[in-house]
This record gives structure tokens, sequence and C-alpha cells, in this order.
């Protein structure tokens, strides 16, 4: 999997689609080619790709498409799989999204030769809809789990799915979902298997029905002791009996035995898991063992095979290297093995260490060994010129089409994201080198290509301003300097030496200080802007005290504050006069709007007020699509501004105690925004 860095939260702006594409065929057959038809776009594009993910029985594919141009507008053809049994696909460009569903990928069904759609295709597009960020249509979700239990009765996997739905609503209570699923399994239907195991999911994840459901987990262990549902429920079966003291030692001594193949293969890692929680090494060794006599092509997670050894050994150590080799030498392809090797000879052998680098910059095309070789080296000031041919190899790696294919099903901006990042960080690595071989100049150039990504992304990353700073002071670049300089300030505006030092360049190129405190705002609010979301935001409802439905895009073309919050919240109340204070500021603007959005119940709120001064206009979520769903709210208090055009721009989770005027900061900014 792609090893994430840079971790921040970032939006790019993106454009709708002004219409969902025509397919040459209402009912695409697996093993057959499909092809699209869209007429246009919302705005001009020249390289529209569609990211197609197909959904195999045990995997899902990606599949990139370039569009092709035609006198109806754009052609998208593919060849269906003859496994496949769901596909959803999203279009778009180098700039962003041209044609999704309101933010989620878009469901193709696919069919049978008969007509009939395949098994489970209407179960992943239900699933699919239900994980969209406005959490789904439930109407439209309901209709396909009908229609795939229409077409295939025995899929308890969409009875359960749709028993879900109806609990979450209150239309049913979960003692009538219970007798219905021992009904059922008193009958006996031919899909017994999948039957006991959803109805095992069911009773797990239900408190009052676990003994039930450990019960039926014996029961399948009994009757199914190869099926692959196992590997599926595995981690509902360990999160429901580590709920209940030595249950999990109940399941080594009395399931596991019965297990097999593929089963036994998984349920290996299970028990492996429960004994090194329990930190018993030892025990843990020995399954170990045991795993590789009897499956000796299995391949352990690595999280879970360094976890081991970090137990077994408590620190690095010649036994722990050795222990480490030998496992490198059972996955020669594990690039976290070589690199954990790679960092312990780094030290101790250099000739070692470089040959573990070389390892994990071979077997991937990830640049973080390379960048991870590159600050080493520098470090150790050896080996510049091979550290920088793998920084310049990577580049060629790092494009928005690999980034496609390892995260199909991930949003446009969670790709630009890591893109962004990773080519922030390799010219980081690259002007590092250039500073330690003494190479002032291009030190200065590639860390300034380094910022001219890394201004894409919220938030930024230390080092590459300390090192522009540390080497444009050594090339003698002004503009360096203050490009360092104003980025280090903007994130701790209580240095003073980086004021003075700002001062002191803006003194040398105007002759004085006069105008100074001016200059300083402005490029400081140009920096702070580089810190934006810039995200659009889709609109939703919220449910104003008086009972009425208030939209996000009513307040189109005014700047919007949000403030998610709670009557319970210590932070929440800690923060509430600054806000009032903040609100106050604002009061002779008509262009500026600030809500307080609660999950609390009115009447609750309504006492909280009728003692405290709120002066946000106080805003209910609507159930089924809620703001803080939209926002991906963790914690209260959270703090949002939008802009004018409804562009997310600014997120903070947490208690703030200059929050005033961070929020003040950020409305000024987009108020003199046209």
């Amino acid at each position: 999997m792609l090893r994430k860095i840079a971790l921040m939260c970032i939006a790019i702006g993106v454009a709708f689609a002004a219409d969902l594409p025509v397919a040459s065929t209402s009912k695409p057959v697996a093993g057959e080619e499909i092809s699209w038809t869209v007429s246009d776009f919302d705005r001009p594009c020249e390289d529209p790709v569609m990211l197609l993910a197909v959904f195999m029985p045990d995997t899902t594919l990606a599949a990139i498409i370039p569009g092709k141009p035609i006198s109806e507008g754009w052609q998208f053809s593919y060849n269906i799989p003859i496994d496949a049994i769901f596909m959803a696909f999203t279009i778009e460009d180098s700039k962003g999204i041209l044609l999704d569903e309101g933010g989620s990928h878009i469901g193709v069904p696919i069919y049978e030769a008969s007509g009939k759609p395949r098994f489970r295709t209407n179960l992943n597009f239900a699933r699919l809809i239900l994980l969209s960020p406005m959490g789904g249509d439930s109407d439209r979700v309901r209709k396909l789990l009908e229609q795939e239990f229409i077409e295939y009765p025995m899929n308890w996997e969409a009875f359960a799915q749709m028993r879900q739905l109806q609990l979450m609503a209150g239309e049913i209570d979960e003692v009538s979902v219970a007798k219905e699923f021992d009904s059922l399994l008193a009958a006996e239907p031919d899909s017994s298997e999948m039957l006991h195991f959803t109805a095992l999911e069911f009773k797990l994840s239900t408190l009052q029905y676990l003994s039930e459901g450990e019960k039926l987990v014996k029961i399948c262990a009994e009757k199914y002791p190869e099926s692959p549902y196992w590997s599926v429920y595995q981690s509902t079966i360990y999160l429901a009996l580590s709920q209940i003291p030595g249950r999990l030692d109940h399941y080594e001594r009395e399931i596991f035995p019965l297990l097999k193949g593929k089963a036994r293969e998984a349920a290996y890692l299970f028990v492996i898991t429960y004994a090194m929680e329990n930190n018993n090494i030892t025990h843990a060794e020995a399954l170990m063992s045991d795993l590789l006599e009897e499956f000796p092509s299995t391949k352990i997670p690595t999280a879970g095979l360094l976890n081991y050894l970090q137990m077994k050994y408590r620190q690095p150590s010649s036994e722990w290297a050795a222990e480490v080799e030998e496992w490198s030498k059972r996955y020669p392809d594990n690039v976290e093995l070589n690199m954990s090797l790679a960092y312990y000879y780094k030290d101790r052998d250099w000739k070692k260490a470089t040959g573990y680098f070389r390892k994990a910059i071979k077997i991937t095309d990830s640049p973080q060994p390379s960048i991870d070789f590159a600050e080493v080296a520098a470090q150790k000031g050896k080996n510049f010129a091979e550290a920088r041919k793998y920084l310049l190899g990577s580049l060629a790696y790092v494009n928005m089409d690999r980034y496609r294919h390892l995260l199909v099903m991930e949003n446009f901006d969670e790709r630009w994201k890591i893109l962004m990042a990773n080519k922030a960080l390799i010219y980081n690595s690259l002007g590092w080198l250039d500073y330690k071989s003494g190479d002032f100049d291009d030190a200065v150039k590639n860390f300034l290509l380094a910022d001219s990504f890394q201004i894409l992304l919220p938030g930024y990353e230390e080092t590459i301003y300390t090192r522009l700073l540390t080497a444009s002071e050594k090339a003698g670049n002004l503009e360096g300097r203050k490009t360092a300089l104003l980025n280090l300030l903007a994130a701790d505006p209580e240095n003073r030496d980086y004021a003075v030092a700002l001062a002191d360049i803006y003194t040398v190129e105007h002759g004085s200080r006069e105008g100074f405190k001016d200059w300083l705002d402005v490029a400081s609010r140009e920096i702070s802007l580089r810190f934006r979301v810039n995200r659009p935001v889709m609109d939703f409802p919220l449910i104003s005290p008086g009972g009425d439905t208030v939209y996000l895009s009513q307040f189109r073309g005014k700047v919007v504050a949000l403030n998610f919050w709670s009557t319970t919240c210590v932070p929440c109340r800690q923060e509430i006069p600054e806000l009032n204070e903040l609100v106050d500021a604002y009061k002779d603007s008509q262009d500026v709007v600030f809500l307080g959005i609660t999950y609390d119940n009115q009447d609750k709120v309504e006492r909280f007020l009728k003692d405290n001064e709120f002066i946000y206009t106080v805003m209910y979520e609507q159930p089924g699509i809620e703001a803080s769903r939209i926002f991906q709210v963790t914690a209260v208090p959270t703090n949002v501004v939008i802009d004018r055009q409804g562009n997310l721009q600014y997120q903070h989770v947490g208690f703030l105690p200059d929050i005033k005027d961070i929020l003040g900061f950020e409305i000024d900014a987009l108020l003199q925004e046209e």
C-alpha cells in the first residue's frame, strides 16, 4: 500500500459536471465492452480521464481510461472482466473533478447475458451510496437492496443491510431482528453458510446477543471450517470476543483447531495478535513457527511482524538485526524490513546500510525510500550523487496517474494532496543535498521549488523553510530569506527574531523602515492564504430553532463562519466570549454570517442559552444529512470559515485561546476578495 507522507488535510477546487454520461448499453454485461459518452463538461478540458474501480469477488481493480474526443463529446471505453460484479467511476482532468455524483463515484451495475443483475451488484451499489459524503439517499439504497433480494432471495448480506437501515430509522428493534435470524436459521435454507455468518455478525455486534453470537462461531467452525467468510468476519469476531474476559483463550482452544485451509491460515494471525496483546511473546513465536510450517507461502503482515520483533527485543540489537535479516530473506520484496535494517546499520556499517537502502529503492516506486536515503546521506556526508540520482528517478513516478491507480476510490483532493506533498519533500531533500555539497544557489532553487508545491497544501513543512533560511543566508539570496522568514513567522508569530530579520531586509531594500508594518501585514496575509483549504462545500440543510430548514446556499455571496459546539463541551463554553466579541466586531457588516451548529436537543440548548449568552445564530443538524459529517468533524469545538463562493477555506478542531483574532484574520482576508 501507498505509504502516505505529509499528512495534512487539503482539498483543491473542483467543478461539477453538467450531465451524467450516456452509456452505450443500459445493462452492461460482464465479459463485454462498454462505452460512455459525455456530451459536455461544466468547464473546458483537454485531458479528461475516467477513473474506474472494478469490483471483483476478491479484489478491486483500477482502470484509468483516457477520454477520446468524438463528434458527440467525449467517449470512454472499457472491456469488462468476466468476473466483475460492479463498477464505479469518476471523471477528472489535471485540474479537478469533471464528473461525479454529489462528491461520490457513479455506480455501474453489471448484468448477466440473460439481463439479470449479477450477484451482489445492487448490494455493492447500495453500499457505495451509503458511503457518499452526504450519507446516502436512504430511499434509493432501500430500492437497490430490495432489488438484490428479489433477484437473489438468499443474499443474506443484503437482508442484513436492510435490517440495519431499519434499525437506524427506528422502524424495528434488535429483538425482532434476532428472532428473524433464528427463524431463518431453523429453516436451513440452501444458502445456510452465508446466513450463519451474517447472523453471527449481527449477534456479535449486538451486546445483548453476544453470547448467542459466540455459539454461532462454534457452529460455523463445525459446519463450515473452510469457509471464506472466516476472513471476512475475522475482525468482527475478534472485537466482539475481546469484550469478554477469557473468551479469546476459549476461541484458541475450541474454535481454532476446527478450522482448515485459508480459514485456519487467517485464524493464525488472529491468535498471534492475541498472544502479542497479552505480551506472551513466547507463545506468539511458537504460533508463528507453526504457521510457517503449516503454510510456508503465507505472508505475515509487515506491521504485525515488526511489532512482534519490537516486543521480542525491546530495542534494536545485533540479535534483532539477525532475525530481521532472516525475515527479509523470506520476504525479499518487503520494503519496510529493508528500511528497518538500513536505519539500524546507518551508524554502525554504512556499506551495509547503503545496500539495504538500495534494495528498498529498487523494489518500490514509492519515493519514500529515496527521500529517506537522501536525508541520511546528507547527514552522513556520503553518496550525494547516488542519492540525487534516486531522487530525480523518483520524480518520474510521482505523477497523478500513479496515485489514480493506487487510490482509485479516493477523491481528487486526496490524490492531489499526496502528489504535491511528495514533490515538496523530494525537492526539499534535493535542496538539502545541494546545501551539504556547498551548492548554495542550487539549494535555494530546490527549496523554492519545494515551496512552490508546499503552498498548494494547508500548513507547511517546517524543514523546507528552516533549510531555505540557512541556504539563502549562505547564498546571499534576499528573496529566499524573505520567503523562509515569512513562512516561519506565520507559524510562530511570537518569534521576534523573524520579525527583526524581515525588518532588516526591508530596510536594505527600501532604505528605511518606513512602511514596514503595512508591508508585513500584507505579506503575512498572503502567506496565510497559502494555508487555505479551498474545497467546494456541498449544499446542506440546517434546522433553525423555529423548525425552518435553512440551506448553506442561501448564504452564497457572504462569508460564513461555522462553530460546531455542544452545551456539555467545556472548551466550547470557554471560547464563547471570544466568539461573541467576533460577532460584535462585524455587527455592521451584511457580508458575514455566524452560525453555531449543535447536535444537542433543542430543550437542552434553550436551557443553556438562558444562563449563557451566545450570539452566533444557533442551528441544529438535520438527521441523515449532518453538517458535521460533511466537514468530518471528529471533536468539538470545531471552527470553519467558508468564502463567498461556498468554498471551505479554514477549519480547526479544538480550543484556541486567540480564536477571535484567527477567525477575524481569515474573515477579513476573504471579505477583501471578489
